[in-house]
């Protein structure tokens, strides 16, 4: 009877050392509190910028199933709308709110929301990786952002879309998009020139 009091009390002693090592490790995942904001910039070059500004859509997209998002939109894109009002336009998403250590990844992409046929467009991608961790001061991130998911990694993603320059496009062959309002331009300016030509010969003979 004493033995299996003994053993039993063993027992209860074991469970408790080991409830008592796995409650740090518990406490410091439910404990995890992280927030992170992905910055970008969006550049317009060239031409001027119309008096209509253009509007473009800027998306995160999560490529794990168990990826935050901003807003609560867990599991599908988020999209924030710009105006192209300026040269340089900082754009940041909403917090992304973290309460798991993990790694995490994401890809950001522009959309034009309606298509500017002055306007190319920058379709580059940019691969974001978050990462949450135990660090020397408790829980810390750290973002890392390829460019078309290589390369150097870099803390903004920069999008840069060209405005052509006026009064129209240069297509391939060197001409201008807008060659036809050209042409008529100068053939007015010829049948104007024509008719000054006219009107000063008749003065000229009128007065012999």
């Amino acid at each position: 009877m004493k033995s299996n009091l003994r053993a039993i009390l063993v027992a209860v002693i074991a469970l408790a050392l080991c409830l008592t090592a796995l409650m740090p490790a518990a406490l410091a995942d439910s404990s995890v509190k992280a927030s992170v904001t992905l910055h970008n910039e969006i550049q317009l070059r060239g031409g001027s910028i119309p008096s209509k500004y253009d509007r473009f859509y800027l998306r995160l997209t999560p490529l794990d199933s168990n990826c935050p998002m901003p807003m609560g939109y867990a599991g599908k894109p988020y999209e924030v709308e710009v105006v192209g009002y300026a040269r340089k336009i900082p754009v940041d998403f909403p917090p992304i709110n973290f309460t798991e250590l993990g790694i995490y990844h994401y890809k950001i992409t522009l959309h034009p929301k309606k298509i500017n046929k002055r306007l190319a467009y920058d379709t580059r991608y940019y691969d974001v990786t978050v990462s949450v961790f135990n660090g020397e001061n408790g829980v810390e991130t750290a973002v890392a952002m390829r460019l078309n998911g290589e390369g150097d990694k870099t803390d903004l993603a920069l999008f840069v879309n060209r405005y052509d320059n006026d009064p129209g496009t240069v297509t391939p062959t060197g001409v201008s998009e807008n060659w036809p309002w050209l042409v008529a331009g100068s053939l007015a300016l010829l049948i104007a020139a024509g008719f000054v030509f006219r009107t000063l010969r008749k003065k000229e003979g009128g007065a012999q």
